[in-house]
């Protein structure tokens, strides 16, 4: 690659062993790299600047000199300089590469014998190590080995377990309770901030205690979660899986959506359909009171005759006289709220809280974090923009 022709170093050596794709001599940076024998050789990045984390790690290792490109025959070491412009020592190249370095390196001339080459093709393989090429439907052994039959190319893969581990600083962002649990509720709930916007998940032997954002705190009963993700996938405070699981393998291996939360426990997972939430205090508050409408003679009148016109009755001599247009639209619509069913579970309005938690379910924190910052709840904002980060610097990792 080149030859020494003059310099305070004598003949050395320089053999590139960084893992950059060496292409051309006129790049914005160079390298060479260990003394040895008596001829040098030079090497350059492709045209991107290396990171100075990288330069400065190399300034610290004896054996490499890295250096600048001016032109196309003049290497100055890097963060070294001399009295006269990097541009006009240029001018004064009369043959070959100057390389200008402190005492330690010296000073080169170089000579090109040959056009760059691809670091790759200053390595290769031994000659007593040999590739071959294997079929996916025989075994990994040599056919004439006993086992060769008994061992297939096909890895297979360890099964998933939720193992106790370290999940210090986590939020509590349900809790799994059992029947005596969801009895006590109740009792710890009435007239608890949660009893505004916790929900109840019923199943069959175990139910699910969830609000937007995270409970946030420990209740005495049931089992404490938080909200591994994507998704509704929630683990026991204290456990883990194993092996680590990127996003993308949880997904498809526990099968969280929007509308089925997942909890996988040690010994089995249980699943809950998110669309029969109820509001928590749906536990101890039962049908509102039976009301007695109150309405002025006029309109009962009419609501009586808007009786007799919806329900069948045998025709009489005489009706009576029929209201103006207006009032009797007025008591249809009276009458069919008064005649409409009063559901035997009450319902709570659908607030902001409830688009934070489809937000939440759906995977998108960021926005049911900015709903519960808009709307006063720090705190759950804050809980959750951590989640999506801890989300996102896993999805890069």
């Amino acid at each position: 690659m080149g030859e020494s022709t003059a310099g305070s170093s004598g003949g050395s050596r320089i053999v590139t062993e960084l893992l950059l794709s060496v292409t051309d001599t006129r790049a914005p940076r160079t390298h060479g790299q260990s003394f040895g024998a008596p001829s040098p050789a030079s090497a350059s990045a492709s045209g991107e600047l290396l990171p100075a984390s990288l330069l400065a790690a190399l300034d610290h290792d004896p054996f490499v000199l890295v250096c600048r490109v001016t032109g196309d025959a003049l290497l100055v070491q890097h963060a070294m300089a001399s009295a006269l412009p990097d541009l006009l020592l240029a001018d004064l190249v009369d043959a070959g590469t100057w390389v200008l370095a402190d005492a330690s390196f010296g000073c080169w001339r170089l000579v090109g014998l040959g056009e760059p080459l691809d670091a790759a093709a200053l390595v290769r393989l031994a000659d007593d190590y040999s590739l071959e090429a294997l079929d996916p439907t025989t075994s990994v052994m040599n056919s004439t080995s006993p086992a060769a039959d008994s061992v297939s190319l096909r890895l297979e893969g360890r099964p998933v377990v939720i193992v106790p581990g370290r999940t210090s600083g986590v939020e509590t962002d349900a809790a799994l309770v059992d029947g005596d649990d969801l009895a006590a509720l109740p009792l710890l709930l009435e007239g608890h901030p949660l009893a505004e916007i916790a929900f109840v998940v019923r199943g069959r032997d175990r139910h699910l205690l969830l609000a937007p954002g995270g409970l946030l705190e420990r209740l005495p009963v049931g089992e404490p979660l938080y909200c591994l993700g994507p998704g509704p996938l929630f683990l026991p405070v204290g456990y883990r899986t194993r092996p680590r699981l990127p996003p993308t393998a949880r997904q498809a291996l526990f099968g969280a959506v929007a509308d089925i939360a997942v909890v996988a426990l040690p010994d089995r997972a249980v699943a809950f359909d998110l669309r029969t939430r109820q509001p928590v205090w749906t536990l101890w508050a039962g049908s509102g009171p039976d009301l007695d409408l109150q309405l002025p003679p006029e309109t009962a009148a009419a609501l009586a005759d808007v009786d007799a016109q919806v329900t069948p009755q045998p025709p009489e001599p005489a009706l009576a006289p029929q209201p103006p247009a207006g009032g009797l639209q007025r008591a249809r619509e009276l009458w069919k709220r008064f005649r409409s069913p009063v559901p035997d579970t009450p319902s709570a309005p659908r607030t902001w809280r409830d688009d934070a938690l489809d937000a939440e379910l759906a995977d998108n924190l960021v926005r049911a974090a900015e709903l519960h910052e808009r709307n006063g709840d720090p705190l759950r904002a804050a809980h959750l923009y951590e989640r999506a980060a801890r989300q996102n610097g896993t999805t890069s990792r």
